[in-house]
């Protein structure tokens, strides 16, 4: 997601704002695995991301990280939403292009009628009335 931001942890962050869907990650300890999981379970809610993480692997000290259905679930709904929205855009435009078209028509045939059933100087009172 573009508006993830994970303190400390960079790397990740760039991750989760990019197209990959895994990613493999290095720490130093169990401990600070254990930090990072903790902080990843509460930002991912607030930020609306969803990463499955693997359990430490003392070998290697990698951990891996996976964007999860529910990731994929949230982009697509905005995606949606953004694209009904703008459904909504267009229908709205068209109806104010339309309405401003029928009001200059209208305009112009009260002037037009006007015109022609009048002279001159009546005309230029009627202009001066309004």
């Amino acid at each position: 997601m573009p508006k993830a931001v994970i303190p400390n942890h960079f790397e990740v962050q760039k991750f989760l704002c990019s197209s990959k869907t895994h990613f493999i990650y290095r720490l130093r300890s169990l401990q600070h695995f254990r930090e990072f999981k903790e902080d990843l379970d509460q930002t991912g809610s607030l930020m609306q991301f969803s990463v499955s993480v693997s359990d430490w692997n003392p070998m290697d000290r990698n951990c891996r990280l996976e964007k999860t259905r529910e990731y994929h679930k949230s982009v697509v709904e905005s995606f949606r939403r953004l694209t009904s929205e703008m459904d909504d855009v267009l229908e709205f435009r068209q109806s104010l292009s339309r309405n401003l078209a029928a009001a200059q028509s209208t305009g112009k045939r009260q002037l037009e009628s006007v015109s022609s059933s009048t002279s001159s100087n009546e005309l230029l009172l009627l202009l001066l009335a309004s």
